[in-house]
């Protein structure tokens, strides 16, 4: 039995340690408890017991998923397996902006204080963490960009996870906010003056002052989405 391995040692000598366990645990039957992900991972997450109200296990979790984990361990995934509620955004932008918007609408409170993890997953970790918590239950609020294409990126998407209430898929239905910052746009360009004001906050003034110099109202908001759009 062992506890918390990762305790006062560098990810290095982690490292080493986990590899060690890995090759010596043949016909051994191990108990092991960690906070670490990364130990999880390496160490396959699909042999997790989670012990607190209820007792669950991963161990149907995809085999893609686990292999994923064991050669990609920095995947925090533990914070899904420990939360009631997550929320997956796909940068720290948005995260930044949900966090904003949640403060201003509960009392200046965050996310973290009533009990919702947000975790920035940049894209390409969405199913790795959907799949852990479609086998623990949960509840993941997933809110990713349309890129463009809301019935093939979102409703598409969305009929995977029909079996699970558990996983929501949150994304703007408008085709032209396609990303967090063109939503923003629409958001705050409700005259000219606020999205002039908008434009002075995000912008550099280099390119603020090519915005200004545009004619018209819909000049300056075609002039600031496609900035947005090239940048990304």
């Amino acid at each position: 039995m062992m506890e918390e391995p990762e305790n006062h040692l560098s990810h290095v000598e982690l490292s080493r340690l986990v590899q060690d366990i890995e090759d010596q645990r043949d016909g051994k039957q191990l108990f092991l408890t960690t906070h670490s992900s990364y130990v999880l991972n390496k160490l396959s997450i699909d042999k997790i017991c989670l012990l607190h109200d209820s007792y669950k296990r991963l161990h149907l979790l995809d085999k893609d998923v686990v292999k994923t984990l064991k050669r990609l361990p920095g995947y925090d995934t533990l914070r899904v397996a420990l939360s009631k509620k997550v929320v997956l955004v796909e940068g720290p932008s948005d995260e930044l902006v949900l966090k904003r918007i949640y403060k201003d609408k509960h009392h200046n409170r965050l996310p973290e204080q009533d009990g919702i993890d947000i975790i920035v997953v940049r894209g390409v970790g969405f199913n790795t963490f959907i799949e852990i918590g479609k086998e623990i239950g949960t509840a993941v609020n997933v809110l990713r960009d349309n890129d463009g294409d809301y019935d093939k990126n979102v409703v598409a998407a969305r009929k995977e996870y029909d079996a699970h209430k558990n996983i929501q898929l949150i994304s703007s239905k408008d085709n032209n906010e396609f990303s967090l910052e063109p939503a923003m746009i629409s958001a705050n360009s409700q005259s000219e003056n606020e999205l002039v004001d908008f434009a002075k906050i995000v912008l550099s003034t280099k390119t603020y002052n090519l915005l200004k110099a545009e004619p018209t109202f819909a000049a300056k908001t075609a002039f600031i989405t496609e900035w947005f759009r090239s940048a990304v």
